[in-house]
């Protein structure tokens, strides 16, 4: 594969990494959120149809490891003799 296909096929896949990261950042918020929701009208998660085990305290431990790891997704990029303007954008 030459260079310059390889070199979009991996920013293509570091882009959806990333967004999949966020996904999930905004799927813990949403969680989080409904549960604060849930308690705030008095509803027991134990009358839902299904019930996730550590909740919603799993989903605060995921939301921070998420958020550590888009905070240093990226490193690299800025050590010396490692920035480049496409590695920035990607």
């Amino acid at each position: 594969m030459p260079h310059a296909n390889r070199s979009c096929s991996f920013r293509l896949a570091d882009l959806t990494e990333a967004s999949q990261i966020l996904d999930y950042i905004v799927m813990c918020i949403t969680y989080i959120n409904f549960h604060a929701a849930l308690k705030a009208q008095g509803i027991s998660r134990d009358t839902l149809p299904y019930k996730g085990w550590g909740q919603p305290y799993m989903a605060w431990v995921a939301l921070i490891l998420m958020t550590c790891t888009v905070g240093t997704y990226g490193y690299t990029t800025f050590l010396p003799g490692y920035f480049t303007l496409s590695g920035f954008f990607s």
